[in-house]
């Protein structure tokens, strides 16, 4: 972080209901496959036969990823139901950050935002666990539980400026996701956006911005 700027992650998802301890951070190496989640907050996976959820099916997806001075990520519920996060990852390359346990629904809004704070119903502080995504080459991806290497944990997923980054070959097998391919980085340098369209997969469905 530079100067007095604050840099965070937005989650317009599911609202927010209760807190827990701060995420932790594991690395998210090739190697690195399981990690444990907050305390407060206990990781499952779901059963690798199972695919995760398409981004057109109507959970949690990640909507937008704002790049420049205020660098955040949101992610929506598009689906009618509450979402329990207890045991969910987020990955910004090379780190994964933990969600404390909370319940979203639609139509609340939780913050994650880098550096250190008070924890509130709409906002939490990572402590500068987890960094903010580059704008010329990345991915972000978001996990339910913290095994990894399971097609079945990963819910969302976006990459840029290159293919076959970090775990690309989990999301292919997902189906949430097509081998090689990228969003152009191009208009992302000087405060550009990504934004998923609502529906649909891989990088078609996500289009970059200019700021």
């Amino acid at each position: 972080m530079t100067g007095s700027r604050r840099r965070f992650i937005r989650i317009a998802a599911a609202g927010a209901v209760g807190l827990g301890a701060a995420g932790i951070l594991a690395a998210c190496g090739e190697d690195d496959d399981v990690v444990t989640a907050a305390p407060t907050a206990q990781a499952t996976s779901a059963p690798a036969t199972q695919p995760a959820e398409a981004m057109s099916d109507g959970g949690v997806v990640l909507t937008t990823i704002q790049f420049g001075d205020e660098v955040f990520a949101r992610i929506t519920n598009q689906g009618d139901s509450a979402q329990d996060l207890a045991g969910w990852q987020l990955c910004v390359q090379p780190a994964y950050w933990g969600f404390p346990a909370r319940t979203l629904a639609p139509g609340q809004s939780l913050e994650i935002e880098f550096g250190t704070g008070t924890d509130t119903d709409a906002r939490v502080y990572t402590g500068g666990r987890i960094g903010p995504p580059d704008p010329a080459l990345g991915n972000l991806a978001l996990y339910r539980g913290g095994n990894f290497s399971n097609p079945a944990d990963i819910v969302h997923f976006v990459q840029w400026g290159a293919g076959g980054l970090g775990r690309a070959s989990v999301v292919v097998g997902a189906e949430i996701w097509t081998a090689g391919e990228f969003v152009d980085a191009g208009p992302l340098a000087n405060g550009g956006r990504l934004e998923y369209a609502g529906t649909g997969m891989g990088a078609s469905a996500w289009s970059a911005s200019a700021g």
